[in-house]
Parts: C-alpha cells; sequence; structure tokens
C-alpha cells in the first residue's frame, strides 16, 4: 500500500510504502513510517482534503492512495523592504508587510543621507541609475511577491560652471523682498533671509520645507497664519458674560446690557474696544439707585405735580446727619464707590467696640467711685460739708460733664459703624470711614484725660479739708 503525495504533498511515496500485508489487515496509518503529517507538509497556500480513493480502514488489495489539495482562500502577506544602498547618516525607512495585491505608497528618503550624493528616487535593482520611483512623485507599488526597494543616488558634483537657483519668497503677508541665490550642486542650501510681515499675521514656515543641500532649482514660499485675540466680557462679579475671538485690529461686539439688582448699568470699562491688538478683559460698569418717592413719582395718582408716564432720573439723598456725608461721586469714580460697597474695615470694629467698652467701664467705675465717696462724707463734719458743699459741686459738675463726653464718644463710635459698615460684606483692614473712627477714638480718650483729672484734684482737696477739720478738732 502506497500514500502518494500528489501534485503539492512534500514528502516521497517511497517513504510511505508499506508491504507484507495480509487481507483484512489493518490499513497503516500515514505517517508510521516518517511522522510526516499532511496538514503540514505540503506547498504554501495549498490545504489536505482527503485521498483518492477513500481511504479503508482495512487492507482490501494492493493500492494507492493519492493525496487531494485545494487552494487555501486565506490571504497571503508579502514584505515590502526598503535598502539605504550606502547611506552614510539618518534612518532608512521602515517597510512593511502588507496582503498580496495591497497596493503600497512608496514614502520618500526621510531623514536618510549620503555624504556628496543626492537622492534620486527608488529602484528595484541596486545597480541602477535612473529610479523606478522617483523623488518628489507619488507612487504605488503592487505587492505580488516580496520586494525590496533600493535607494539611487547621484554625485553631487555637478558639471562645470552648472549654477542652480534657490528662491525666497514673501508669500501672501511677507514684507520683505524676494531674494535669489545662485548655487552649484551640492553645495548648502542658502539661509534664508530675516522674516517679516504684515501686521496681524504670523510667520510659520516654508512651502515647500528647504533641503539641507542645493538639489537643484527652489523656491521656497514663506507661509503665515492670522494672530487673533481673546475680548472677555465680564459682569461686576467676575462671571463671563461673552467671549470673543478679534483678529489683529478687529473690533469686538458687547453683549445684551447686563443687570444688577439695586444698580443701574452705565456701560463698559474700558469703554471702546475696537483696534485689538491683544487679549482684553471689558468689565460691566454701575451706579447705586437711590431711594425715590414724594414729589416726583412715576404715573399712580399721587405721583406729585411731575406724575404722569414721566420717569424721573433719580437724583442724590444726603444721608442722616448722624453720619459724615459721603464724598462726592464723579463718573471716574463709580468704581471705586461700588468697590467701597462692598467692603468693611476691620479696624473700624476694633475702634468702635473698644470706644464702647471703655465709655462702660468708665461709667460703672464712676458709680462706684460715688457711693464710696458718699460713705466717706457721712463720717465728715457736718458743718465742713456746708463750707465745701458749693466748691465740690462745681467739681462735680464739670467732671460730670467730661463723663458724658465719653459715653457719647463711645455711643458714637458703635452707631458710626453700625451705619457705614456692612458686616455682609468682604472685610479690609481700612476704608474711609477709618478715618471718622480715629477721631471719634481719640475724643474719648481725651475726654477719660479729664475726667480723671478732675477726679484726682478733688480726691486732693478732700483730704486738705479732712485734714484741717481733724487739726481744728
Amino acid at each position: 500500500m502506497i500514500y502518494d503525495p500528489g501534485t503539492q504533498g512534500t514528502w516521497q511515496a517511497k517513504d510511505e510504502t508499506y508491504t507484507n500485508l495480509a487481507l483484512d489487515d489493518p490499513t497503516p496509518i500515514f505517517g508510521t513510517n516518517t511522522g510526516t503529517d499532511p496538514a503540514v507538509d505540503h506547498t504554501e497556500g495549498w490545504t489536505f482534503s482527503g485521498w483518492q480513493p477513500t481511504w479503508s480502514p482495512t487492507v482490501t488489495d494492493n493500492i494507492t492512495y493519492v493525496a487531494q489539495w485545494t487552494k487555501t482562500t486565506q490571504p497571503i502577506f508579502y514584505t515590502l523592504t526598503y535598502n539605504g544602498n550606502g547611506h552614510t547618516s539618518g534612518t532608512v525607512p521602515l517597510g512593511g508587510s502588507y496582503p498580496a495585491g495591497y497596493s503600497v505608497l512608496i514614502t520618500n528618503q526621510g531623514n536618510m543621507l549620503r555624504e556628496g550624493y543626492a537622492f534620486q528616487g527608488w529602484a528595484y535593482n541596486a545597480d541602477a541609475k535612473t529610479p523606478d520611483f522617483a523623488t518628489g512623485s507619488t507612487a504605488y507599488h503592487t505587492l505580488t511577491n516580496d520586494v525590496t526597494l533600493y535607494a539611487v543616488w547621484t554625485s553631487k558634483e555637478a558639471p562645470p560652471h552648472a549654477k542652480y537657483t534657490v528662491t525666497y519668497q514673501p508669500g501672501a503677508y511677507g514684507t520683505f523682498d524676494a531674494v535669489s541665490f545662485e548655487c552649484a550642486l551640492g553645495e548648502l542650501t542658502p539661509k534664508a533671509p530675516e522674516v517679516t510681515g504684515q501686521l496681524g499675521w504670523r510667520f510659520i514656515g516654508w512651502t515647500p520645507e528647504p533641503t539641507p543641500t542645493v538639489e537643484g532649482d527652489a523656491t521656497y514660499v514663506a507661509q503665515w497664519e492670522q494672530v487673533v485675540f481673546t475680548v472677555k466680557f465680564v459682569d461686576w462679579d467676575g462671571s463671563v458674560l461673552k467671549t470673543q475671538t478679534v483678529p489683529y485690529g478687529g473690533s469686538a461686539t458687547a453683549p445684551a446690557n447686563p443687570s444688577r439688582n439695586g444698580y443701574t448699568f452705565t456701560g463698559w470699562s474700558p469703554s471702546t474696544f475696537t483696534n485689538i491688538t491683544s487679549d482684553l478683559t471689558v468689565t460691566a460698569r454701575y451706579t447705586q439707585n437711590n431711594g425715590g418717592g414724594g414729589n416726583n413719582g412715576g404715573s399712580g395718582g399721587n405721583g406729585g405735580n411731575n406724575g404722569g408716564s414721566q420717569t424721573n432720573k433719580p437724583t442724590n439723598t444726603p444721608l442722616p446727619s448722624t453720619t459724615p456725608p459721603l464724598p462726592s461721586t464723579t463718573p471716574d469714580a463709580s468704581k471705586s464707590k461700588e468697590e467701597t460697597i462692598q467692603t468693611w474695615a476691620l479696624v473700624n470694629l476694633i475702634l468702635s467696640i473698644a470706644g464702647l467698652i471703655l465709655a462702660i467701664a468708665i461709667g460703672i467705675y464712676t458709680l462706684l467711685q460715688h457711693k464710696k465717696k458718699q460713705k466717706q462724707t457721712q463720717t465728715n463734719n457736718t458743718q465742713t460739708q456746708t463750707d465745701n458743699t458749693e466748691t465740690q459741686k462745681q467739681k462735680s459738675q464739670h467732671r460730670n460733664l467730661w463723663l458724658a463726653v465719653t459715653l457719647a464718644m463711645g455711643i458714637a463710635g458703635i452707631s458710626a459703624f453700625l451705619l457705614t459698615e456692612d458686616l455682609s460684606r468682604t472685610m479690609t483692614l481700612v476704608d474711609k470711614w477709618t478715618i471718622v473712627n480715629v477721631i471719634i477714638f481719640a475724643a474719648q480718650i481725651i475726654a477719660i484725660v479729664f475726667t480723671f483729672k478732675r477726679k484726682k484734684n478733688n480726691n486732693t482737696e478732700e483730704t486738705k479739708s479732712s485734714a484741717h477739720t481733724f487739726n481744728t478738732q
């Protein structure tokens, strides 16, 4: 019995021949003699599909089984390889493995160089003088087998007097003049001129990109991109109302006028946003509304003499006389006024609380001293008290006056703070009301000094009077 390889098997029939078999003996398994496997030992691209005639498990006669093969339907891959063919620096471009029939775009030289030579393209033959795929062209190769492409180089030694022109042009927005250079093949590419362009345009490079050395006539054109800036419109609290991209020298468009409870929108700061030459932030401006009413009412029946449909412009209303007058507000100071409203001063709080505590402490101390004095007076001679009544009464009035001033300044300090500051706002160290609180506190200190000075004088005189009475007795 023989196992024949057929048209695509790679074993020898004589190696798979079995003899001395009896009728009805088990049929020898293929590969018993050699270890051959029809699924492996065959030509690439074919698949084992069975035996002809159909294999029998027992020996029935002298017989030859012929292997049958089917063309595989799996894709076949081929490899494209690039060869630098004598390059001296840089990296040879990478090839790859692609399915059979695939059209591969042929690459350029990349950064691969050969000293003293110019790259011309790729060829199938390593000795080719003319490339099959010239540099600068768009070409494809359809893979039907593995292939290697070789770099084609030509010497940069040009014939005598051979010159090439290299030109740099300004492009659409450049302001420099075009310049040209005459160069020999293989020379270093001339340096580009100083690049200048129109306002609002930025230079981004040359097209095509200049080569390191002269490879022939070449024209390089400057490329430009437009410069743009960001204009941001923000509200009083920093929230962004609109963001706009504006080209150099262009103008931004403001959004719809914003609104703020209790305030009237008065415009933008800065007020103009034309001829933009840098990023810009524009802030909404407001003025605080004042209370209305009285004879200048609106359209209601009790609007006064100027009623009806007329809308009256708000007027400034002075603050109560218990607080210092507000400084006058001009359009240029509207921003500082708004910032003042948003803060309260820590120093003002400290001064007002300290003044109130001092006033209360001095009042309590004076009351205790008065009670103590009454007890001492009861032990003194009645006649002596009568002699000193008028003098003591006058000095006591002076002391009580300064004490009243001290208490009044303490109350004035805390009142000024409550009327001018709002603790719900942002805290700062000082503000425009700090000077008022300092003056009130200083006046209170002066009043305390005079209060205790009077008391000291009274105590001294009372001591002398008591001594005189004692000596008389």
